[in-house]
């Protein structure tokens, strides 16, 4: 028991030291919660230690909080980062989600109730059929359609759409996450606001410039005595910075170089 705590407890550690958190990361500790809670599920009742009273109560006070945050976080994540700009929110989820979601909370709940009478298995068997209810909904179904926090793959389909044959690499300005560059490939140029002027007063094409960038890359368009339109834009919230972005597609018309005549 205390090689699986330990084992469990330090990979945790480790994990969470680690500056990238993605969820197959934690793999490796799975095995030792798996023994850890197939011993406890099927392990005889014993009378429970002074210790052990109080600590089963507080398990099952975050169990229940677990319970009702999973299936509440669908719900308010579709309301708040479904479909629409980040100022114009989603007011309701469709009755099914609420409906699926409701119907995993009652049974996390049963699996609480079995819990606090000591019913082992049967409080396992209910809280793996709560999460085979609630991470398929959060997963499945409600992740593809945050369409606001998907703003790299949103921002690529619409530079793809308004490329033209022969265009020459997009820059980027202010949105430069790696898997808008990844999407777009390695040949990305990841410049500023007059950095993304520059490059389309050279070579034309696509800018895709946030709206921070946005006033630097018209004013040193401007100096250039460059043109260019916007064709498109994408809103989303940028999780990885914690905030709303917008992000501005531009049509940049390169600035020929005026060639004089030869002189007589």
């Amino acid at each position: 028991m205390r090689f699986l705590l330990v084992w469990a407890g330090a990979c945790w550690v480790l994990f969470e030291l680690a500056p990238t958190k993605l969820p197959h990361y934690v793999l490796p500790v799975y095995p030792a919660l798996a023994i850890l809670a197939a011993v406890w599920a099927l392990g005889a009742r014993e009378t429970p230690s002074a210790w052990e009273k109080p600590l089963r109560y507080v398990a099952a006070f975050q169990f229940a909080l677990g319970a009702v945050v999973l299936a509440a976080v669908p719900i308010v994540l579709l309301m708040l980062y479904g479909q629409g700009t980040p100022e114009l929110h989603n007011l309701r989820a469709p009755a099914w989600l609420i409906a699926v979601a409701c119907i995993g909370l009652v049974i996390a709940l049963g699996a609480l109730v079995a819990f606090l009478r000591r019913a082992n298995l049967a409080a396992a068997v209910l809280a793996f059929s709560s999460v085979l209810v609630l991470y398929p909904l959060l997963t499945a179904f409600v992740g593809p359609r945050l369409e606001q926090l998907w703003v790299s793959p949103r921002a690529a389909a619409a530079a793809v759409a308004l490329s033209k044959p022969g265009d020459p690499p997009p820059a980027l300005a202010g949105y430069v996450e790696p898997s808008l560059v990844f999407l777009l490939g390695t040949e990305t140029r990841q410049t500023d606001g007059r950095g993304a002027a520059e490059v389309g007063a050279a070579q034309g094409g696509l800018a895709l410039v946030e709206d921070r960038e946005q006033p630097a890359f018209t004013a040193h368009l401007a100096e250039l005595e460059a043109d260019a339109s916007q064709v498109g834009s994408v809103w989303g919230f940028n999780y990885s910075r914690g905030r709303c972005v917008r992000i501005r597609i531009y049509r940049v018309t390169p600035v020929r170089e005026e060639i004089l005549p030869p002189a007589e």
